[in-house]
């Protein structure tokens, strides 16, 4: 077996018949209207008339056409056939060869050509028994005259061998552009780069590439066969990891392990990343290390023979699994009966509220499947108000979980048991945010307080007014509620911070009042705003005060420089 870097140096650069398989499958196979601005000769009043040229690329015929502008005012051209405007972009029949094509403007080609197309094909390959999978870009471009050509450009891929799982590379970002490099290089991180995909994106391959890997009994080939999408890269990585998988796909087939594999990868923790080479897991992953199908799935070998005999699916085998304390191995009919899914019944159980309900079945003492299924029915019957549905008793059971309440599993009347939890749930929410709020606001009176001393040395008074600064935070909310403007919202994060001064003008004789509102330059020794009501200017003689003010906050700022510049100086010492 050659080194890791020995397969990387053999990784094919291109791919011959990738265009062509693309077109086969309808992916790339569009045609293309280039047009622009022209003339036509009159020759009844010898002049030159505006139209349009225009070019198909797929009968390679030029002709002209009536010029007209769409609804966004851009040129596009008439169609006297049809009686239509053509707009760009807007997929259309060609006037001549009447195929459906794509109208394009000369004047969105920015260079030589514009990239209409583009589309990621996957190639299975074996390089020296490792086997490797690799993620092609093929690019479509058009140019200004009308020539269509294909640029296939590796992107990138992942090595699977019993050295390990490896990603490969043959691109990187720059500057929100993509640039090719010349061949394929060793990533340090493995990852599933290789995404879900239609099999149509797989370019085909021989099942002998397989059979004659490192990887013989992978069936990669089978868990391909008959899906919609699928993840070949992260399929290849757990048999990796757990080559017993492939016992899944041989007993019940390559769609449930798919639907498994999504249900347990949660498409947002598919990417693994191993900084000492040993990869990170996810949930399927603790579950495929256990060695065969059955401990996979929780059930005895005996169970999983049986259920199999049944022809039970994954979802009724993990199903069984969970609720073999409600159900022994003959009851499997009357469970596959109740989880029979009926659109009419409120009450009839889908997968995804099985789901929700396994942290509870087995798990809570006493709960079982068919006592609950057997008690929603009795409550619904009871209940004419309310609608009694799975979803509102899970609400129920999960808000019991998180009080940590002793509260009954199936109390006599579900809806007022539901009703008074989630009044207790509420309440200690409600008791949470108070504590929070008690707690910050604590802080935050220690805040204020250290920035009123900072501040108080511009105290002033002088006639009917004298200016304060904001004390507490109390007092700054009051400020703008009463007055209307936006100096508690906008300005208390900066006034706690230090990076602005809030200072309130009051009369004498009401100093609880609010009149004005002064933001304070308290650095420059300045005036940044002064709001009264809903924002308004204040009269004459408060703005007058408010220069006084300035010039006493200048003489203190004055006196305090003084005091600093003023040092003892040593006495000199003597020789």
């Amino acid at each position: 077996m050659a080194n890791i870097q020995e397969i990387v140096a053999q990784l094919p650069e291109t791919l011959d018949g990738a265009v062509e398989y693309l077109h086969e499958q309808g992916l790339i196979a569009k045609h293309y209207l280039v047009y622009r601005r022209g003339f036509y000769y009159e020759p009844l009043t010898d002049l030159k008339r505006s139209c349009v040229d225009v070019y198909c690329t797929h009968c390679k015929s030029s002709f002209k056409m009536g010029r007209t502008t769409d609804s966004k005012g851009r040129m596009s051209f008439f169609n006297d056939l049809t009686n239509k405007c053509i707009e760009p972009w807007r997929e259309t029949e060609c006037p001549e060869c009447k195929h459906y094509v794509m109208p394009v403007p000369l004047s969105d080609f920015k260079r030589l050509s514009i990239r209409v197309g583009t589309s990621y094909l996957v190639s299975v390959h074996n390089i020296d028994g490792a086997i490797c999978l690799l993620s092609w870009n093929i690019e479509k471009r058009l140019s200004r005259t009308g020539e269509i050509r294909y640029d296939i450009n590796a992107v990138e891929g992942n090595i699977f061998s019993h050295e390990g799982c490896f990603k490969v590379s043959a691109c990187g970002w720059y500057m929100g552009s993509i640039s090719y490099y010349c061949n394929w290089y060793l990533l340090d991180n493995f990852s599933d780069g290789i995404r879900e995909m239609e099999p149509r994106h797989l370019f085909p391959f021989d099942k002998s590439i397989i059979d004659t890997s490192e990887l013989p009994y992978c069936k990669l080939d089978r868990y391909i066969k008959e899906q919609d999408l699928c993840h070949p890269a992260l399929y290849m990585y757990l048999y990796c990891k757990c080559p017993n998988i492939e016992s899944l796909i041989t007993d019940l087939g390559p769609k449930p392990i798919q639907k498994h594999i999504e249900k347990m990868i949660k498409f947002e923790s598919r990417h693994y990343v191993h900084p000492k080479k040993t990869l990170a897991l996810t949930k399927l992953d603790l579950l495929l290390e256990k060695v065969e199908p059955h401990k996979i799935l929780g059930l005895t070998r005996d169970e999983y023979k049986y259920l199999k005999k049944k022809k039970a699916s994954l979802f009724m085998m993990r199903a069984f699994s969970h609720n073999k304390k409600s159900f022994a191995l003959n009851q499997y009919d009357e469970l596959k009966g109740l989880l029979k899914y009926d659109y009419s019944d409120k009450l009839s159980l889908c997968n995804d509220t099985l789901e929700e309900l396994y942290p509870f079945i087995d798990k809570l003492e006493g709960f079982t499947l068919r006592k609950a299924i057997k008690y929603l029915r009795g409550q619904a019957s009871k209940q004419k108000n309310v609608s009694i549905s799975w979803d509102f008793y899970i609400d129920y059971l999960t808000t019991r979980k998180r009080l940590k309440s002793n509260s009954e599993i199936f109390p006599r009347d579900l809806v007022e048991a539901h009703d008074y939890i989630m009044e207790r749930y509420k309440e200690k929410q409600a008791r949470q945010r108070q504590e929070k709020a008690s707690k910050e606001a604590e802080k935050n009176a220690a805040i204020f307080t250290k920035r009123y001393e900072q501040l108080e040395k511009f105290i002033f008074s002088q006639g009917k007014y004298t200016i304060v600064p904001c004390k507490s935070e109390t007092e700054l909310y009051e400020e703008g509620d009463k007055l209307h403007h936006c100096v508690y919202s906008n300005y208390k994060t900066s006034y706690m911070s230090g990076r602005t001064a809030i200072f309130f003008i009051r009369n004498k004789e009401k100093p609880t009042v609010p009149l004005y509102t002064v933001e304070f330059d308290e650095k420059r020794i300045q005036i940044l705003q002064n709001r009264g009501f809903k924002n308004c200017d204040p009269p004459a003689d408060a703005l007058q005060f408010a220069k006084k003010w300035i010039k006493h906050c200048k003489k203190v700022k004055e006196n305090e420089n003084g005091k600093s510049n003023t040092t003892t100086k040593p006495a000199a010492i003597s020789a």
